[in-house]
C-alpha cells in the first residue's frame, strides 16, 4: 500500500496545480478580457465625442454662415442701400419707412430673427420690428463698433440685455456706399434658446451624463456661455479662474489643448472630454460625458467575465475529479496485477535466497568454514551454525562478544591476535592469521581466520568487520606429525654416523 500511496499523492497534488493552473489561467484571461473590453469602450467613446463634437460644430458653423449670407444679402443689395440712404436724408418717398420696416418684418419671420434692427453708425436705431425703439443694449456697442471698423458681417459675443432680462446674440451687418463707407446697420437680435441652445444641449445617444459646453475666455476666466444640464441659469454667470482649476477641460480648451481628454468637469465629476474651436470665433466647444458612466458599461463585461471564470472553476473540480478517479481505477488495478506479480517474485526470490543460503552452509560445512560479524562498538559478535558446529556447540549456544573470544584464544596466541585485529583496523585490507581456540569440551582446535574491516565513521573509526573461520585443526596436526618424524630421521642419521 506505500507505491499506492505515494502514487495517490501524486495525483491528488497533480489534479490541484491542474486545477489551480487552469483556475489562473481563467482569472489572466478574464483580466485581459477586461482589459481589451475597456480599450475598446475607451476608444469608441473616444470616436463617440470626436463625431458628435465636430458635428455640433458643422451644424453652428453652418447656421451661422447661412444668417451672415442672408444678411449679407440686404445689407450689400443695391437697391436696399439707395433707400436707406434716401431714408436717411429725408429725400425718399413718403412711404419710404413704410416700406423697409415691412421688408425688415418679413425677413424677421422668415429667417427666425428675435428683431430687426436699422441704425446709424453709431447705433442709434432709425427702425426697428420691435413695438418699443431704444432695444439695442448698450453693452453691444462694443460689437457694433467692431463691425464698423472691420466693415464686415460679423457675430456679437453671447451678452445678456438688461432691457430685455435675457440673453441675446446680435449679427451685425453694415451698409456700405459706393465709396466704401458705412452709412447704417442691419443688426438683427436672435434669441440662443430657440435654436442654438437645444442644438448644443441635445444628445444624439442615450446617455445620463453627457452634455455640450460652449465656452470662451474673458480675461483670466472662462466663462460658460451655454445652459449647462446639471447647473440652472449657468449661461454667462458660471465661471472659473484659468489659474485654479488646471484639470478643468474648459480651462484645458483655453490653454490650447484639441482633441480628447481626461479631466474635472465643473461638478467635481471625472471626465472624457473633446474639445475643438469653432471657427471665426472665440468659442470652444467642449462634448463630454461622466468616466463613471462609461466604466459602468463594463460592469455587463465584468460580470460575464466572472460567471465564466466560475464556471470555468467549477467545471474544473469534476473534470479532475473524474480524471482523478479513472486514474485511481487504473492504479487499484495495476496494483493488483502488481501484487499478484509481487507475490510470485517475492516467493520465487525467497526460494532463491534460501537456496544460495543452503549451498552457501553446505560450501562452508564442506570446507569446513563458519562466519562471523564484529559489531566493533559495541563488542557483540555474531557467528554462523558451521562455527559454533566445529567448536562443538549447538545453533545459538555461543553467544560471543569481543572479551568472551579473548578468554578463549591459546595463551600463546593471544598477542598474535591482537596485533593481527589492530592491524586489520589500520590498514582496511584482508588479513588472515591462525591460532588456537578453546573448544565446548576444553580442548583446543587450530583455526584460520580471514577478516575485513566493511563500514568506517565519518571521522575515520571502524565500525564493522566481517570474515570467516576454517577449521584448520587435521593440517595442523598432520604439519606437527610431519615435522616430529623429520626430527627423528635426522637424529637417527647422526645416531648412525
Amino acid at each position: 500500500m506505500g507505491e499506492f500511496d505515494k502514487d495517490k499523492n501524486i495525483l491528488i497534488k497533480h489534479s490541484i496545480l491542474i486545477f489551480l493552473a487552469v483556475a489562473v489561467t481563467a482569472v489572466i484571461a478574464g483580466y485581459l478580457f477586461y482589459r481589451y473590453e475597456e480599450k475598446n469602450i475607451l476608444e469608441n467613446k473616444h470616436q463617440e465625442l470626436k463625431a458628435i463634437s465636430e458635428l455640433k460644430v458643422s451644424q453652428i458653423e453652418k447656421w451661422m454662415d447661412d444668417k451672415i449670407i442672408n444678411a449679407d444679402n440686404m445689407s450689400r443689395n443695391p437697391y436696399s442701400i439707395k433707400e436707406i440712404e434716401g431714408l436717411i436724408s429725408g429725400r425718399g418717398a413718403p412711404d419710404l419707412k413704410d416700406f423697409i420696416l415691412s421688408r425688415l418684418k418679413y425677413r424677421k419671420q422668415s429667417f427666425n430673427f428675435e428683431e430687426i434692427y436699422l441704425t446709424t453708425p453709431d447705433g442709434k436705431e432709425l427702425l426697428t420690428t420691435a413695438d418699443k425703439q431704444n432695444h439695442i443694449d448698450s453693452v453691444f456697442l462694443q460689437d457694433i463698433r467692431e463691425s464698423l471698423e472691420i466693415k464686415k458681417t460679423k457675430f456679437s459675443d453671447f451678452r445678456f440685455c438688461n432691457i430685455h432680462n435675457r440673453i441675446h446674440i446680435l449679427l451685425i451687418s453694415p451698409n456700405l456706399d459706393k465709396n466704401n463707407n458705412v452709412i447704417a446697420f442691419f443688426i438683427f437680435q436672435i434669441n440662443p434658446y430657440e435654436y442654438l441652445y437645444p442644438l448644443i444641449q441635445n444628445w444624439p445617444t442615450n446617455s445620463k451624463t453627457a452634455e455640450t459646453l460652449l465656452i470662451e475666455q474673458d480675461g483670466n476666466e472662462v466663462i460658460f456661455l451655454n445652459e449647462l444640464r446639471y447647473k440652472e441659469n449657468s449661461a454667462l454667470s458660471l465661471r472659473f479662474p484659468i489659474d485654479n482649476y488646471k484639470d478643468l477641460p474648459a480651462i484645458k480648451a483655453i490653454k490650447g489643448e484639441r482633441g480628447v481628454v481626461e479631466g474635472i468637469d465643473y461638478r467635481g465629476k471625472e471626465v472624457l472630454a473633446y474639445i475643438t474651436q469653432i471657427k471665426g470665433t472665440k468659442w470652444y466647444m467642449i462634448s463630454k460625458t461622466d468616466k463613471g458612466e462609461i466604466l459602468s458599461e463594463l460592469k455587463v463585461s465584468s460580470m460575464l467575465i466572472g460567471v465564466i471564470i466560475v464556471l470555468i472553476i467549477l467545471l474544473t473540480g469534476p473534470v479532475a475529479a473524474s480524471l482523478y478517479n479513472s486514474r485511481q481505477k487504473l492504479i487499484l488495478k495495476r496494483l493488483v496485477e502488481l501484487k499478484a506479480e509481487g507475490e510470485i517474485e517475492k516467493k520465487l526470490a525467497d526460494e532463491k535466497i534460501r537456496d544460495s543460503e543452503e549451498k552457501l552452509r553446505l560450501a562452508l560445512q564442506a570446507t569446513k568454514q563458519g562466519w562471523y560479524e564484529y559489531d566493533i562498538p559495541s563488542g557483540s559478535i555474531k557467528v554462523s551454525e558451521e562455527y559454533e558446529k566445529m567448536l562443538g556447540y549447538e545453533p545459538g549456544e555461543i553467544k560471543l562478544n569481543i572479551d568472551y573470544f579473548f578468554e578463549n584464544v591459546h595463551p600463546d596466541d593471544i598477542d598474535s591476535v591482537k596485533m593481527a585485529l589492530k592491524d586489520c583496523f589500520d590498514s582496511g585490507e584482508i588479513r588472515s592469521i591462525e591460532y588456537r581456540r578453546k573448544m565446548k569440551n576444553g580442548g583446543w582446535k587450530w583455526l584460520r581466520t580471514l577478516r575485513k574491516v566493511i563500514e568506517y565513521s565519518e571521522d575515520g573509526k571502524p565500525l564493522k568487520m566481517t570474515g570467516t573461520h576454517t577449521d584448520i585443526d587435521e593440517r595442523k596436526r598432520t604439519e606437527e606429525i610431519l615435522r616430529t618424524s623429520e626430527e627423528n630421521f635426522k637424529k637417527f642419521c647422526r645416531e648412525d654416523a
